[in-house]
Order: C-alpha cells, then sequence, then structure tokens
C-alpha cells in the first residue's frame, strides 16, 4: 500500500508530495500515476484572487492512503468528486470513520483544514475531484461569513450526509463534466477552466447560505445517510447510458429499496426535479458538450444519446437551450 501523509495547506506542496510518494515526475504542475500504481492525472490550477484548485482523474491498481494532519491554520477544502468503489473505502473525519464497499458517489461538501482526514482507496477505484482551498478572508469577502460564525461551525460538525453532502444535480454535473473533459487544444483553456470552478463554486455557496436559516433552527434533516446513498446510486443508473432506453421507475426503487411514491418524491428533494425530467435535463446537457467539443456531427450526437428520429433530437434540444442542435 502507498501512503501519504501531509499537514500543509498548500496544494502545489500537496501535489509535490503525492507525486514523490507515487514516484511521478511533475510537469507544469501536473503529474501522471505510473502504470504499475495507475491511469490518469492530478493537476493544479491558479484560481482568481489568490485561490487554488486540485483537479483529478484517474483509476488505481495499488491501494493507496491519504492523511491530513489538522493544520493550525483553518482554511476550507470544498471538494467536488465522483467516486466509483469496486472494494472498499475508509474514510475519516475527526473522530468518524466510515468504511463502505462497492460505493457510488457524487457529490459536494466543504471540510475544515483543522479536521484530521483520511481516505484509504481499494484497487479498481475511479476517482473523479475537483478540490478548492478557500480562506477564511475571501469566506468573509465574499459571502460575508465569518469562520468563527456559529452556523458554519455547526455546518462543519454535522455528521449527517443530508445536510452538509451536496449530491450533484444536472448543473453541478455539467459544470464539473465540462471542468474534466480534455481542453488541452484550447487556446482558451485556462480561462475556461477557471470559469467553470468559480461557478462550481458560486452553486455550492449559494446553496450553503440558503441552508444556513434551517441550521440555524436546528430543523431535522429529512433523508438518512443511507437514503442520500441510495438516490446517489438510483441517479448513476439513470443516466449511466443515454443510448437505451432509461429504467423504469419500478427498477429504480428497488436499487433504491424504496416505494416508487419515495422514490419520486426523495429524489425530487434532492435533485429538484423528478426522475424523467433530470434525465432529460442531464441527456441534453451531455448533447450540448458533445456538440461544443465540435468533434462530432448532430447526426452523431443524436445516436449517441438514443435518437433515431433526429427531428425528436431537434426538438428536445430546443425545448431545454431554445435553438437547434445545428445553431450550436
Amino acid at each position: 500500500m502507498i501512503t501519504y501523509v501531509y499537514n500543509h495547506i498548500n496544494y502545489k506542496e500537496f501535489l509535490q508530495g503525492f507525486a514523490e510518494a507515487v514516484n511521478a515526475p511533475i510537469t507544469d504542475d501536473y503529474f501522471e500515476f505510473p502504470q504499475n500504481i495507475g491511469k490518469g492525472y492530478i493537476k493544479l490550477l491558479s484560481l482568481p484572487e489568490g485561490l487554488q484548485a486540485v483537479v483529478s482523474d484517474y483509476e488505481l491498481k495499488e491501494e493507496i492512503s491519504v492523511s491530513r494532519v489538522g493544520a493550525s491554520a483553518e482554511v476550507y477544502n470544498l471538494r467536488f468528486e465522483e467516486i466509483f468503489v469496486p472494494g472498499n473505502i475508509t474514510i475519516e473525519i475527526q473522530d468518524e470513520k466510515i468504511k463502505e464497499s462497492d460505493k457510488v458517489h457524487a457529490g459536494a461538501k466543504l471540510y475544515s483544514t483543522l479536521f484530521n482526514t483520511s481516505y484509504t482507496l481499494s484497487p479498481g477505484t475511479r476517482l473523479k475531484n475537483i478540490s478548492i482551498l478557500i480562506t477564511k478572508e475571501w469566506m468573509k469577502s465574499h459571502l460575508g461569513i465569518q469562520s468563527g460564525d456559529e452556523v458554519l461551525q455547526q455546518y462543519l460538525a454535522i455528521k449527517s450526509a443530508g445536510f452538509n453532502f451536496e449530491p450533484f444535480d444536472a448543473e453541478y454535473r455539467a459544470l464539473f463534466n465540462a471542468v474534466l473533459e480534455d481542453h488541452k487544444d484550447s487556446p482558451m483553456q485556462k480561462v475556461f477552466l477557471q470559469n467553470r470552478i468559480m461557478q462550481l463554486i458560486e452553486k455550492f455557496f449559494r446553496s450553503l447560505v440558503m441552508k444556513m436559516p434551517l441550521l440555524s433552527q436546528k430543523q431535522k434533516v429529512l433523508l438518512s445517510h443511507k437514503e442520500i446513498d441510495k438516490l446517489m446510486e438510483v441517479e448513476s443508473l439513470l443516466i449511466n447510458d443515454f443510448s437505451k432506453s432509461p429504467p423504469t421507475i419500478a427498477q429504480l426503487a428497488k436499487t433504491a429499496t424504496m416505494s416508487p411514491s419515495k422514490l419520486k418524491s426523495s429524489f425530487r428533494q434532492v435533485y429538484g426535479s423528478g426522475l424523467y425530467e433530470y434525465y432529460q435535463k442531464v441527456r441534453m446537457q451531455r448533447a450540448r458538450t458533445l456538440l461544443l467539443s465540435r468533434r462530432y456531427s448532430v447526426k452523431e450526437v443524436g445516436t449517441q444519446l438514443g435518437y433515431t428520429n433526429l427531428s425528436n433530437f431537434a426538438l428536445a434540444f430546443k425545448k431545454q437551450f431554445n435553438t437547434l442542435p445545428s445553431k450550436v
């Protein structure tokens, strides 16, 4: 097993230390995993106003354990990630330890660097991640939130995934996937990535600000950690393959171990829309991403997304974006 332990709050140092741990050379704040350890990369990005981000996309062949010892200075780590664990994953945050297996997980969460954190990933794990360091000064100037605010501290201390873990919805997915797409040939790569990551940050904190009144009122979280996990499985299954018809409500309810009515109401509560409305929204966002890549024709995109009739594809696309796919 490869072990990497660190205590700094600077992503450049994190990248250098991680690269050393896996014995990989760094070029332009970017490294790729050696073939015997995994496949993929980790890279550092500078964001406006001094913020830093690390973007990762890799699949492991060897077990890796990464631990951060609580730092003396408080900075916030905002993580957007999609992870598939075919084996086991162990996550520790301060005194909380979670061990799970065969997990599909996609969402966002804010951590304090004052907490000890560690995660151990088994071989076969596929991880896509965007992590941003948020300073106290940035929080204060942009959100009017002081690091010592009682509500923020309540949020960071909450154990329930139903409140402080935010599953990806269609908007999150579109922005997240846009950052993880290959932009090597784009002359505007840096500006594009910075823009999409700042939109992710804005969306997360907009949601956090909306949740703060509930925290101050100490309202009860309606969904359990297990229910959130099941809904993420449903969401992943629902949008797994657009080339064929989506799963039925009965199939999805079986995956969620919920009644169809409970599944429908819970899914809408977490993702903001009905199951098939969400499916179609993500489907059309995928179509737009493919068209903007300039690598595929309208016909090729429609076929990839399961349309045998291109007129139906054009109508669906126009309904969502108010323009025809041929005009993108």
